[in-house]
């Protein structure tokens, strides 16, 4: 072999040398690139709060909050996958704002890199633009216990309802994923000392226990009416709970009765009064929420849609669908929900205790059914999505599924 062609075989292999230290290269950035990327959906995956697709005026607002750290937020056509959406802003827990400083330490390509490679869903949620986070509770409601005999016709079993009210309690705890549990009213059916029972019973939930006040809660000592929402571990006749993107609304149907106030106090005198007036068309059993309480509703619901929050209204009284045992001021309540479809997603009450359900202006009426009628019990498990309300009914409660926003 000569010179020349001793001299092109140590090109060749030279080259061949190069050819394959650029493919080792080439196979460690790939390798590199892939456990980047793997790193990168990894933490994400661990940090991210939520992903939510809302549609406003046919297009799509993207938000992920990851972290606790920051948000990206993008705006695309609804319908359009997540990966593909144009990331316009990004702003730190510091109310930082740029282009490319990412969320929470990953790189805007990072970040792209993750949602588009399918590790996160989105949800769209509705036209509304609001969110709510999942919610799981418990509800109860018209133990209505008392130490006194089942009247003649009657399925009322007072003296069984502290049993029934143990079950279902120690049930819930055993669920072991509820954050409390609601009883919609009437814990008690008369006389002061049937609170001596059912607050230990109430106490034995391992978790917090929310009451809104019914009629024969009051059914005590005229000068101890006033200690009702006390004796049910209440903050207020009326008031506020926010649990996970959403806004529970306990409201006070008892705020305008006969039964709430002390005798000879101007607001029972004035409820009898309506009573009397109104020729047999009020029922003495009921009440109304009144018109300051109607105004706070007003400013809790337009509240809530600023948040972006979604709101459970809960009440001892029913306003829909029409029966003996609606509120006094049901039509004024109704009229005052007409508009917020969407941000209100349902109604729950009890007090009729054979139960009943519709749904108006897109929003669920549910009456649960009365724990202290028959001999089987009655209560439920409550699971909020931002698209739907899951019901589980035991004993005599029916399981149902409310699609939010649905319905005439």
């Amino acid at each position: 072999m000569g010179v020349k062609g001793r001299r092109l075989r140590r090109w060749r292999g030279a080259v061949n040398r190069l050819r394959g230290r650029r493919l080792v290269n080439i196979a460690a950035a790939v390798v590199a690139s892939e456990r980047r990327r793997r790193a990168d959906r990894s933490r994400l995956e661990a940090a991210v709060v939520v992903v939510v697709v809302v549609g406003i005026d046919g297009n799509a607002v993207v938000a992920v909050k990851a972290g606790g750290r920051g948000v990206m937020m993008g705006i695309t056509e609804v319908g359009v996958d997540v990966g593909s959406i144009p990331l316009m802003m990004t702003s730190t827990s510091d109310g930082e704002e740029g282009r490319g400083a990412g969320v929470g330490g990953w790189s805007r390509a990072s970040f792209l890199r993750v949602v588009s490679g399918g590790a996160l869903a989105a949800e769209r949620v509705g036209a509304s633009g609001l969110g709510g986070g999942v919610l799981r509770f418990g509800v109860l409601t018209d133990c209505q216990y008392a130490d006194v005999d089942t009247p003649a016709g009657s399925k009322r079993l007072y003296r069984r309802s502290p049993q029934k009210l143990a079950d279902a309690i120690a049930h819930c705890n055993a669920m072991g994923d509820l954050e409390f549990l609601l009883h919609l009213g009437d814990a008690v059916d008369r006389g002061e000392r049937s609170y001596d029972v059912v607050r230990p019973i109430f106490r034995s939930s391992v978790v917090p226990v929310h009451h809104v006040a019914g009629n024969h809660d009051y059914e005590i000592a005229s000068h101890l009416k006033g200690q009702v929402p006390m004796l049910l571990g209440m903050p207020a006749a009326h008031y506020r709970i926010e649990r996970g993107g959403w806004r529970l609304l306990m409201l006070d149907g008892n705020a305008v009765s006969t039964f709430a106030w002390p005798e000879g106090s101007a607001e029972r005198r004035e409820a009898e009064g309506m009573v009397a007036a109104s020729g047999g068309r009020l029922a003495g059993y009921n009440g109304a929420m009144g018109v300051k309480q109607l105004e706070w509703l007003r400013v809790e619901l337009e509240s809530a849609r600023e948040a972006g929050v979604r709101c459970l209204l809960c009440c001892h009284y029913p306003v829909w669908p029409v029966d003996g045992h609606v509120l006094w001021d049901a039509d004024a309540v109704l009229e005052v929900l007409r508009p917020w479809r969407g941000v209100v997603a349902a109604w729950f009450n009890g007090h009729n205790h054979a139960g009943n359900y519709a749904v108006r202006d897109g929003i669920h009426f549910l009456n649960f059914k009365g724990m202290v009628e028959e001999e089987s019990n009655s209560y439920a498990r409550v699971e909020c999505y931002a698209d739907r309300i899951e019901v589980t009914g035991f004993g005599r409660e029916v399981s149902r599924v409310l699609r939010i926003g649905a319905g005439d």
